[in-house]
């Protein structure tokens, strides 16, 4: 069984018999934080509670969804679709950001997300460091149509993949937890490698652990360019681990995760079926 159909099991049949299959489309839903629990120094996972949460979907573990920051007082402006709020001022529309679910639970109608903090300097970070339970938020989220097609996520290895390449800083590492929590799942585990670049290393977060599997963190000092640690780790991979049914997974600072991508592609020849990558935020840009 490949992995992509492994996560299919987790949400609903939507095999389509028509000629037309209406596209995956994005839904607005009305949450409420029910949890706020620290993980470490850089992350707090808070989770989060509403009425039409069965209604998203998770194609893979890296599934993304759309967080409209609540206004500093904890109110929120009710945004009615992505037309009204394109049309509303620049000045009063509220941050958007977009975010890993680290688990959804939707028989419970709940899901959870972990949020990298990083003082106040971005909306998301101020907001989940103050969260506290009965919050309110409205996100957009992938929700199920009669195309299967996965939408909203990175993580789609071949089902000719049997060895696995992981490299995320800490906005990527909810992610790979999720990929790891999937991967670990098989009958048959895989070989994985898998780097992580954090601020301290305080940050490392539980993962599952099986033979096979090795996992290396890297600390990054103040002021090092985002992702060079990583970046290093790719240049000095061994040939014969960029061969044979590899798949590779980035997640990290936008230029960084070109500059490896570019790199692994030209020593490996690997196509772009088998590199995926999520620039999650780019450096000096405070819209990410």
């Amino acid at each position: 069984m490949s992995i992509f159909t492994k996560i299919s099991t987790t949400v609903k049949s939507s095999i389509s018999t028509m000629t037309k299959p209406k596209p995956i489309t994005m839904r607005f839903f009305e949450v409420e934080v029910i949890s706020v629990t620290p993980l470490s120094p850089s992350f707090m996972r808070i989770g989060f509670k509403g009425g039409k949460v069965p209604d998203m979907c998770m194609f893979a573990p890296d599934q993304w969804i759309k967080l409209y920051i609540p206004n500093p007082d904890g109110s929120v402006l009710r945004i009615h679709n992505q037309a009204h709020y394109n049309k509303l001022p620049k000045a009063t529309r509220p941050p958007v950001r977009t975010y890993t679910i680290s688990a959804l639970r939707p028989d419970q109608y709940e899901f959870d997300v972990d949020f990298v903090l990083h003082g106040d300097e971005g909306p998301a970070s101020r907001w989940a460091m103050n969260a506290k339970i009965g919050d309110q938020m409205q996100i957009r989220a992938h929700c199920y149509s009669e195309d299967d097609t996965p939408s909203g996520c990175r993580w789609l290895p071949p089902k000719s993949a049997n060895k696995f390449l992981l490299f995320a800083d800490e906005t990527g590492l909810p992610a790979t937890i999720g990929i790891l929590n999937l991967l670990a799942q098989q009958n048959e585990k895989p070989n994985v490698e898998v780097f992580v670049e954090t601020p301290t290393l305080q940050d490392r977060l539980a993962m599952p652990e099986w033979e096979g599997l090795t996992v290396k963190y890297l600390i990054k000092s103040a002021g090092q360019t985002p992702g060079q640690l990583l970046y290093d780790e790719a240049v000095s991979l061994a040939p014969a681990k960029l061969e044979g049914g590899v798949y590779i997974w980035l997640a990290a600072e936008k230029t960084a995760t070109r500059r490896i991508r570019l790199h692994l592609s030209k020593v490996s020849g690997l196509g772009k079926d088998a590199i995926s990558v999520a620039g999650y935020w780019k450096y000096g840009e405070k819209q990410y």
